[in-house]
């Protein structure tokens, strides 16, 4: 399978204080205004652990890394999610966008959209949340975030779907939540 291929040939390594200071100077912050927790580096193919991190944060880089393609770019790689992503970015009009909040902002990148969705997934089914409706699903993260348990990605996905967002880009999220291939 393509994504064993790409992730194995990734090195894993533990961030130094040049990748943090790269982080930094780059001004590189997750949804939350805080250094990030992982991050995947296209022009050196590896992924970088943070401090901290923990096994959500590795397996949202992995995606990254799967989505790594020979044009040194990301490239959503489930046919479903691209689908759904390039439908929800149709849709949003630019007083919309400009509407977003950070974490919308960033979420919305086809490649961000997809590795939330996939890393985020498992725990949620695991969980037992409810993915029936956005709305469902979204009191499910929320109450998760409060009692604590939930993870970084499920977090940074209940901020995306905090956004206003219209019943057509509601089903768009939803039908890449629902295939995702998990």
């Amino acid at each position: 399978m393509r994504y064993d291929r790409r992730v194995g040939r990734t090195p894993v390594v533990s961030a130094s204080v040049p990748d943090i200071l790269r982080s930094m100077s780059q001004m590189r912050m997750d949804v939350d205004n805080r250094l990030p927790a992982g991050s995947y580096y296209v022009d050196e193919r590896k992924i970088v652990q943070y401090p901290g991190s923990g096994e959500d944060v590795l397996e949202h880089e992995k995606i990254h890394a799967s989505q790594h393609n020979i044009l040194n770019r990301l490239r959503v790689q489930d046919p479903e999610i691209r689908r759904a992503s390039r439908r929800l970015n149709r849709s949003i009009t630019d007083e919309q966008i400009q509407s977003l909040d950070e974490p919308g902002k960033y979420i919305i990148q086809p490649h961000e959209f997809e590795a939330h969705i996939r890393a985020a997934k498992p725990r949620i089914m695991e969980m037992g949340l409810s993915t029936d409706s956005f709305d469902d699903m979204l009191k499910g993260l929320q109450i998760a975030d409060r009692e604590g348990t939930g993870n970084k990605n499920m977090r940074n996905l209940m901020l995306f779907m905090q956004n206003d967002w219209t019943p057509e880009q509601k089903n768009n999220i939803m039908s890449a939540m629902n295939y995702s291939g998990i």
